[in-house]
């Protein structure tokens, strides 16, 4: 209550517009001024006397607001109206206090008035002791100043004590809602469970919930006035908060900080800060909300040590069974009949898919944290290319799906890791086979192109994509096109997601966990390449689109 205002419960306007009607009615001069006896309002009705002389020199404004204070804090002390002597010229003048709550809020000052002539000596006197030079006029509007009787001015002093009664009133409605909604925001705030801090703009905090109470184990009164600083565990953190500080550029922002509580425990908090200001032209300082995420990052570095774990583990059963598959199909174990034969390359090949999978999983996971790396070296990928559709050739041949390969170049030899090109190449194919229809065709096609050729880049890219084509390097494209059902156009942007699902709105699109398309734009974007799908390529009787193109571009070098 002490810090507020008088202005905070009562608007300025309506405090002078008061005035001017009390002024208005008794004759008198008027003025409210706050505890100090500086103004608060615009003076009304002030003497000519008091306004071109009393207070025209800096000693005459000192002591007109010492005479002030001094008639208010004797109000204040009464806690009633009373009437004084003005410590300037010797005018007749009143004060009455502005109590709310037993606070003494600002004073109503009303006179300006004589109740008898005073002495012209002892009038010369005062003007020259607040350096008014001219003493002839002081005297003439000395002169002007209206007698009035001690019980006339005493009746207007009783009204007054009525205003200010009225305002005193009209502010304590306004202090008690204030009070109110102070209390339902404390209690708002004390129920979040996010740490919710304010710090000024020295960095000191001012204001805390119950949670950073509770969450640091440290009272309240020993963390209001402090550096917030002081409770940030490391000096990245510290590093942090001053970074957002020192930017006058940023209004808000969010990053990882970790705090000490009482214990001596190293807390990671989420911290989401912004500017808060009072005063639209003023920053006042800054609002933080803190939330403890040190469960959630024990509980991620479990799940990310699971997956290691499992895609890492996963990987040597699985190449168990391949050679143990790969033994009955060479016939190192025996002689296979013709289906036998057919049934363990079909075993074969579906082992090759799963480890596919656990390493496109493994992969990923190794993106994600920065684990990932490539090892390049020179091989032929149309060579690669021919191996990745023979490898699926079983299950081409069990839907009679016709593989086409075209390539302008007989022999095409790149930097790159051969691997992961390899099963990218093998994903996109097995979605190619999985996707199109029994007795239908897929189209594998590799161009060779310089950044020069731009009918062929306006002819092949998507116009978005011309902008990577800005050097004088070789560029390979493969593309690997089917007659399945095709993408919709509002799912192409999200098809590389990991664990997209794409579905057309007849129910009948591509289905899948989105693994391995996820896993071919990582690996093409590692080489500094670029993916994209197109489609549909054409349309058929029975389904409004059809077809499917992936394509995908990287640097020979």
């Amino acid at each position: 209550m002490d810090s507020i205002h008088i202005l905070d419960l009562i608007e300025k306007e309506k405090l002078d517009s008061i005035l001017e009607a009390f002024t208005d009615a008794t004759g008198v001069a008027a003025i409210i001024s706050d505890t100090n006896g500086e103004p608060i309002t615009e003076p009304y009705n002030f003497s000519n006397l008091c306004e071109k002389y009393c207070r025209a020199t800096k000693k005459g404004i000192n002591l007109c607001i010492k005479s002030d204070h001094y008639g208010g804090k004797q109000a204040a002390d009464a806690k009633k109206q009373v009437i004084y002597y003005c410590q300037n010229a010797g005018l007749l003048d009143s004060a009455a206090p502005v109590f709310v709550e037993g606070i003494h809020l600002a004073n109503i000052l009303c006179g300006q008035v004589l109740d008898h002539e005073l002495d012209k000596e002892e009038s010369i006197k005062r003007a020259k002791s607040v350096d008014v030079e001219d003493i002839d006029g002081y005297l003439y509007e000395l002169k002007k100043i209206p007698i009035m009787s001690q019980k006339r001015f005493q009746h207007i002093v009783t009204l007054m004590g009525v205003v200010t009664q009225t305002i005193s009133e009209l502010a304590y409605q306004k202090y008690l809602l204030i009070l109110h909604s102070r209390q339902y925001f404390n209690k708002l705030v004390n129920s979040v469970s996010d740490c919710i801090l304010s710090i000024n703009k020295d960095g000191i905090i001012s204001m805390i919930n119950e949670s950073v109470v509770t969450s640091l184990g440290i009272e309240k009164k020993n963390l209001i006035g402090e550096l917030f600083t002081r409770y940030l565990s490391d000096q990245d953190s510290i590093n942090k908060f001053h970074e957002f500080i020192n930017d006058s550029s940023r209004d808000s922002g969010r990053t990882m900080i970790n705090i000490t509580d009482s214990s001596g425990r190293k807390i990671t908090m989420q911290m989401s800060i912004s500017n808060f200001s009072m005063d639209e032209n003023k920053d006042s300082g800054y609002v933080a909300v803190l939330r403890d995420v040190s469960e959630e990052k024990k509980t991620e570095r479990m799940k990310e040590d699971l997956i290691g774990m499992l895609t890492h583990d996963l990987g040597n059963p699985v190449l168990s069974i391949q050679r143990a598959v790969q033994l009955l199909s060479d016939e190192a174990l025996g002689v296979l009949n013709k289906d036998q034969k057919k049934i363990a390359g079909l075993v074969l090949e579906t082992s090759h898919q799963l480890y596919g999978m656990v390493a496109d999983f493994l992969d990923i996971y190794r993106y994600e944290n920065d684990k990932l790396s490539l090892h390049k070296h020179d091989f032929d990928i149309v060579n690669m290319l021919k191996d990745s559709i023979n490898r699926l050739c079983l299950f081409s041949q069990d839907k009679s799906i016709e593989v086409t390969f075209l390539a302008t170049e007989s022999k095409l030899v790149i930097n790159a890791d051969q691997i992961r090109l390899m099963r990218v190449c093998i994903n996109l194919l097995e979605n190619a086979l999985k996707f199109s229809p029994e007795g239908s065709q897929i189209d594998v096609e590799l161009y060779k192109f310089s950044s020069d050729n731009k009918t062929f880049i306006n002819e092949n890219m998507p116009r978005e994509l011309e902008v990577y084509f800005n050097d004088n390097s070789n560029y390979i494209m493969i593309t690997i096109s089917d007659e399945g059902l095709g993408i919709e156009k509002e799912d192409q942007q999200f098809i590389f997601d990991k664990f997209f699902t794409s579905k057309s709105k007849t129910g009948t699109g591509r289905k899948g966990l989105g693994l391995g398309l996820a896993f071919c734009k990582l690996v093409i974007e590692a080489h500094g390449g670029i993916i994209w799908v197109s489609g549909p390529l054409y349309h058929d009787a029975v389904f409004k689109h059809r077809g499917c193109r992936f394509s995908y571009v990287l640097k020979q070098w």
